[in-house]
């Protein structure tokens, strides 16, 4: 089975190959999967608004998602009601709410870090989602968040949110070479 992670590279890959930069591929791979997406709903008279498989709606997903709205807690109920609902945009989804809220939002860290100490699970998805289909901007303030702004009685959660932060980055540096080492005509 292929991974959201893996269909990202794949779809970045061909974008790279293209000569767009990786900001361009990142927005281009997120744009491409929910048209494709979405195409194919329309094609086989799905219905956006409703769940497949036992996961929540995707325009209900995507609201509930955004961390400009939504809280750690939030996050946590989709994790615990939706475990099953964790690949393709779904995936992409709940990364960019990671990345997004560890960056921007770290006032809120707190909530986070008491749910991280009650549910391992719960702490071990966050940091999952910490991964090279988010954003490099994003990631790289999450890093510098979790060294600079940490509490002390979280420095465990902190230290594993950088060490996930360095493997995102190491592995988008790596991928940003590939393009450049491929021949004319690969």
């Amino acid at each position: 089975m292929i991974t959201a992670s893996q269909r990202a590279r794949g779809i970045r890959k061909g974008v790279m190959s293209l000569g767009v930069g990786m900001a361009g591929a990142k927005a281009t791979s997120k744009l491409l999967l929910l048209t494709s997406f979405l195409l194919i709903s329309i094609l086989f008279g799905a219905d956006c608004t409703t769940s497949a498989g036992g996961c929540p709606n995707l325009t209900k997903f995507i609201a509930s998602t955004d961390p400009e709205h939504s809280s750690w807690k939030e996050l946590y109920n989709l994790f615990i009601k939706y475990k099953g609902c964790d690949d393709g945009i779904y995936a992409e989804g709940y990364s960019d709410f990671v990345t997004r809220s560890l960056a921007k939002h770290w006032d809120r860290f707190d909530e986070l870090a008491k749910l991280s100490a009650t549910d391992k699970a719960f702490e071990d998805f966050v940091l999952r989602h910490i991964d090279a289909t988010a954003d490099w901007d994003d990631i790289s303030l999450l890093l510098s968040n979790a060294q600079e702004k940490c509490p002390a009685s979280s420095s465990r959660l902190c230290y594993a949110l950088i060490e996930a932060a360095r493997a995102a980055m190491k592995e988008i540096e790596n991928f940003d070479r590939r393009p450049s080492q491929r021949k004319e005509g690969y």
